[in-house]
């Protein structure tokens, strides 16, 4: 039995802590309780010595519930990737909120819905990632406008300015730029992941360079009237 003993180096096992399921790995010469929350989707990962009992690896694990929340929301909006593979359970952000992403086979025209907590894509059963990422992508370049012409409308009114046009790409190190000589704004579809204030905090960014075309003191004067915090929620593009 002493032999026996002496053999088992790891113990793998999995708890359920509240809505969280937390890997457990139990392992000989372990001395201390450890906590990871890993990437891609915030898997929480538990390692602890053997003969650490499932209470307390339970107590230790609602001891970090704010730094799982923090990780799991950062690993999640550092993503590079936006909708992956497009397989059902897979996390979304829209509009600062994550939601999970449910694949529904169906013959009828492809659609999204929002519904409770899930993002809904409804598509043929033979169609592939590609097909579903352009569905999608159409689908929140609408949300985006959307939100752009209600915005846009005020702030026209409000600050003065206009462009000529206001389009939307899939800008990847950019959240917005203007060309001046030909008021052209363009915005990124990426800020469909961010809350709404982003998204107003852009589009008062690229508007003031029609009045400052340089990022002046005076520009960022500008835009401090229009929107006291905006260096706040500059730092929420950042997470």
């Amino acid at each position: 039995m002493k032999n026996m003993a002496r053999s088992i180096s790891n113990i793998n096992k999995i708890l359920m802590v509240g809505n969280f399921q937390v890997n457990v790995t139990k392992k000989k010469g372990v001395k201390n309780i450890y906590l990871k929350v890993k990437p891609p989707f915030g898997d929480i990962f538990v390692s602890c010595p053997l003969n650490c009992s499932d209470e307390s690896i339970i107590d230790f694990v609602l001891s970090k519930l704010n730094f799982i929340f923090k990780a799991k929301q950062s690993i999640l909006r550092n993503s590079e990737q936006f909708y992956p593979n497009f397989e059902t359970g897979e996390k979304i952000y829209l509009w600062g909120e994550i939601f999970n992403l449910l694949i529904v086979h169906t013959k009828k025209r492809p659609s999204v819905q929002v519904k409770e907590g899930n993002i809904i894509l409804n598509v043929d059963q033979n169609c592939d990632q590609k097909t579903k990422e352009k569905i999608f992508d159409n689908w929140s370049k609408k949300s985006l406008m959307h939100e752009m012409k209600k915005i846009i409308t005020d702030l026209e009114r409000i600050m003065g300015v206009s462009a000529n046009e206001y389009r939307i790409k899939n800008m990847k190190t950019k959240w917005g730029t203007c060309n001046v000589d030909k008021k052209r704004i363009w915005i990124s579809l990426r800020l469909v992941k961010k809350p709404l204030i982003c998204l107003l905090y852009v589009l008062i960014h690229e508007m003031t360079h029609l009045i400052e075309q340089n990022h002046t003191k005076r520009f960022y004067e500008i835009v401090g009237h229009y929107l006291p915090n905006w260096k706040e929620i500059n730092k929420l593009l950042k997470k």
